[in-house]
């Protein structure tokens, strides 16, 4: 993943951003402005894109995770159902938008978008 977004972004994997003052949700992967270096006295406060790997979480990521990071303005969350096999994104609309078109979701089997063939 560092590769796709490439310099100017660091790629966290299960350290916490800073959404508010009383919360600090651990993701799998964050993706994020800037380089290690920028968030060793405080953590990130915002995201890029933002992973969740989910099996037994899949409804607390569902239902807490994903409007907690929409509601922070995090543009892209993906959810990785591992018990489905399928890779759900979500992507937040701009501000603009109205409340009841916050966001969408897609929901794609996630082993042919690995390159991974079915046992």
């Amino acid at each position: 993943m560092s590769r796709i977004f490439g310099d100017g972004w660091d790629v966290r994997g299960q350290m916490p951003l800073a959404l508010g003052d009383d919360s600090e949700p651990e993701p799998d992967v964050a993706v994020v402005a800037g380089s290690p270096r920028d968030y060793r006295d405080a953590h990130p406060t915002t995201a890029a894109l933002i992973v969740e790997v989910a099996d037994a979480s899949v409804a607390y990521d569902r239902k807490r995770k994903a409007p907690l990071y929409a509601r922070a303005g995090i543009p892209e969350f993906w959810l990785l159902v591992l018990s489905e096999e399928k890779l759900e994104s979500t992507a937040t609309l701009p501000p603009w938008a109205t409340a009841r078109e916050e966001s969408s979701v897609v929901a794609t089997p996630f082993r042919p978008w690995l390159g991974l063939t079915s046992p």
